[in-house]
């Protein structure tokens, strides 16, 4: 078993080396949860951006199949929108205005 650190949160994670299954502490995946809820609300549109552009050359050359690596692109981009929604709200009224649907 290897203990790791859940990305850059202090929840830590074990791996098993031989099958990659992995555990949690009680709580763990709850405590994951939220983290990415945080994350999620507090990363600003220039920084999707370059998750956007990170996940769109993964569906090139990322670790899991082409198909994974488009839904994570699809699910970044969509996030991506609406955060951009949320910091340009005059955006989303000229886009529902816009004559082309």
């Amino acid at each position: 078993m290897t203990s790791l650190t859940y990305m850059d949160s202090k929840i830590v994670i074990d791996k098993c080396n031989t099958c990659k299954g992995v555990w949690l502490d009680k709580n763990g995946f709850d405590k994951i949860i939220k983290y990415l809820e945080k994350k999620v609300i507090s990363e600003s549109s220039s920084e999707y951006a370059k998750d956007t552009l990170k996940e769109f050359q993964e569906i090139f050359n990322g670790p899991e199949s082409k198909v994974s690596e488009l839904k994570d692109f699809l699910a970044v981009i969509n996030l991506f929108q609406m955060r951009l929604a949320v910091e340009n709200p005059w955006v989303t009224q000229i886009s529902q205005n816009w004559p082309i649907r």
